[in-house]
């Protein structure tokens, strides 16, 4: 096409229509996952690595199960402050880097009033 004073326009279509599925797809993946982990009446969280350990995402069971509120109350803190003792974080962690993966690891967490429980732990690192 050309403009009044004779200059051209240059244009570059593409097809966009599987890039656009994709991103559909990937939302509503995301979605499901979203909504999968926050209706599991199991706890699930993703830590930082190392002491002090922060918490990088939480589900509401797990909240719940270590008397906890509010999402923001729990990120906030240590992950460490929840061992009854720290040192078995760092043995959880060890064992976790050294095997890539853990299934049915017991430790010994607390509650957000002390109140000490006994909890298992299926992890992989990465």
């Amino acid at each position: 096409s050309l403009h009044e004073d004779g200059e051209s326009i240059v244009a570059v279509v593409r097809n966009v229509t599987d890039r656009r599925r994709a991103e559909e797809a990937l939302l509503t993946s995301e979605i499901r996952y979203r909504t999968l982990i926050e209706n599991i009446p199991i706890g699930v969280y993703r830590t930082s690595q190392g002491p002090p350990g922060r918490f990088l995402m939480s589900n509401p069971a797990l909240r719940v199960m270590l008397g906890y509120e509010s999402e923001e109350d729990f990120h906030e803190m240590d992950v460490d402050a929840l061992y009854v003792n720290a040192s078995e974080r760092e043995t959880l962690s060890k064992n976790l880097l050294k095997r890539g993966s853990l299934t049915g690891y017991e430790i010994h967490l607390q509650q957000r009033n002390g109140t000490p429980i006994l909890a298992s732990v299926t992890a992989r690192s990465g």
